[in-house]
Formats: structure tokens, sequence, C-alpha cells
């Protein structure tokens, strides 16, 4: 006995709807999450090499930015620098890492950062590292940096975001304060993902 087309029009209509749950239920099973994680390898303050796995498990606060740079760098350093120390009243203080990634991998090198870092909280970490490190870091934390500088005479500036960006402790990106928050408002704004 052959099936009348309704019948076959159904069990087409089965087999279809079975496929497509089960590629879903496929591409579910073996990701994550749909939100990206950053990614990088650099060198930190201290010369040691260090990528994203090393600060699992952490929440971190990064800003980019320079050395060399006159006003906006120290004001927010010392900006997130206040910040860490009003998230120290929190239980979950030891798992917040403040990253400085630079943005001028010519000038930043390691002991340079080192040192500039002295004159904020203690538990920064500085990253430095080759330009195309460097690059691929800015992408992955969805930021941008200036090309490579042609000025050589080591006064130049580089352009580069000045928001502060949160990274839970599995990697993902998911939060930035924007450059104008001051430290209370960027307090607040960055409990509602630790609490």
């Amino acid at each position: 006995m052959n099936p009348t087309p309704i019948v076959k029009i159904g069990l087409f209509g089965l087999v279809a709807t079975t496929v497509i749950v089960a590629t879903i239920g496929f591409g579910v099973m073996h990701t994550d999450d749909l939100d990206p994680r950053i990614q990088f390898s650099l060198l930190d303050h201290t010369g040691v090499s260090v990528t994203e796995q090393d600060f699992r498990g952490h929440y971190l606060i990064a800003y980019f930015g320079f050395t060399h740079c006159p006003e906006v760098c120290p004001t927010q350093m010392a900006k997130l620098t206040q910040i860490v120390r009003r998230l120290d009243a929190l239980p979950v203080t030891e798992s917040i890492t403040p990253l400085f990634i630079s943005v001028d991998p010519e000038r930043d090198t390691v002991a340079r950062v080192g040192a500039y870092l002295k004159h904020f909280h203690v538990r920064f970490v500085g990253l430095t590292g080759s330009r195309d490190a460097l690059d691929q870091t800015a992408r992955s934390f969805q930021t941008y940096l200036s090309a490579q500088p042609s000025d050589t005479s080591d006064n130049y500036d580089v352009v580069h975001a000045s928001v502060l960006y949160l990274v839970d402790p599995s990697g993902r990106l998911v939060d930035h304060v924007p450059v104008d928050a001051n430290v209370e408002n960027a307090v607040d704004r960055i409990k509602e993902h630790l609490l």
C-alpha cells in the first residue's frame, strides 16, 4: 500500500524537523556559549609570557594605554587604582586583577611598563609584546590601536580607546566602563557583575 500525499508531506516534515533539531542540538552541545572570549599571548611586566588562560578564574579590569601618554592614561590609571581600592571591601576582591595593556610596543618595553606600574595599584599586571600580538589582543577586546608610528623622534601620540573593559572569570568580555564615568559610577557598574 502506497502512502497518501498527505502522509508523504507529514513524513517529510518530520524528517526535516528532526534534522534541524539535531543540527542545532549538536551546535549547542559543542559550544560553551555564543559570547566571545578574550585571547592574547603577551609578556607581563616581569618578562613572563602569559595568555588569557593564566587569568581564568579572575575578573579582569583592563585598560589599554601607553607609558608616554601625557594626560588621559595617567588619569584613567589613577581612577582604576581608586576603583580597585573601593572593590577591595568585597569578598571577591582576591579574584579581581587590573590589567594595563600597552598600545605602544615600539616604546613600551617590559622594563618601562614595570616602572610605570609602580605609580599605581600594587595588583596591576602590565602587558606588552610585539605589534602583531597587541593588534590581536585589541581585536579580541573589540577595541583598536593606531598604526605603527612613522615619527622617528620618539615623541608621538597613540590613538586608542580609553574605556575600562570588564572580563568575567571564564574569559568573556562582559562590559565596558566609559571614560567619563566617575569612580563611584564605575564601581557600581562593575559590582553588578561581581555580586
